[in-house]
Parts: structure tokens; C-alpha cells; sequence
């Protein structure tokens, strides 16, 4: 049985010190320049906002078409 520290997802047991380690790690890595020369000068974690803004635009004109 897991203890109090410990999380447990489908067959994988993590400790909630482990969790928080590789969400560290990732937290930092999106602030890493982007490799993608698209979004050239940016982080990682500007790069995705405006990829999911631009997503979000293109829904949003796809449900309001102008008539």
C-alpha cells in the first residue's frame, strides 16, 4: 500500500518529492529557447501560447463564418 507521500497512477507509483522534481524540470525546460526556427526568439512556453492562440483564433472563425 501506497504511503501518504506516495501518488498512484494506473501501475506507476510516484513519491509526491519525484512528482515534484520532474514538474521542476519541466517548468524549466519551458523556458528554454524553442528549436523550431517558426517560433525563432521565443521559450518553449511563449511558443505554445501562441500556437494555442492561433489555434483558438482559427475555431473561432471557423464558428462565425462572415456572411
Amino acid at each position: 500500500m501506497p504511503s501518504q507521500d506516495e501518488k498512484k497512477s494506473g501501475n506507476i507509483t510516484i513519491r509526491s518529492s519525484e512528482l515534484e522534481a520532474r514538474l521542476d524540470r519541466l517548468d524549466r525546460m519551458m523556458d528554454e529557447p524553442c528549436a523550431n526556427p517558426r517560433y525563432g526568439g521565443l521559450t518553449l512556453r511563449e511558443a505554445v501560447r501562441k500556437q494555442f492562440l492561433n489555434e483558438d483564433a482559427e475555431k473561432q472563425k471557423s464558428r462565425n463564418p462572415k456572411k
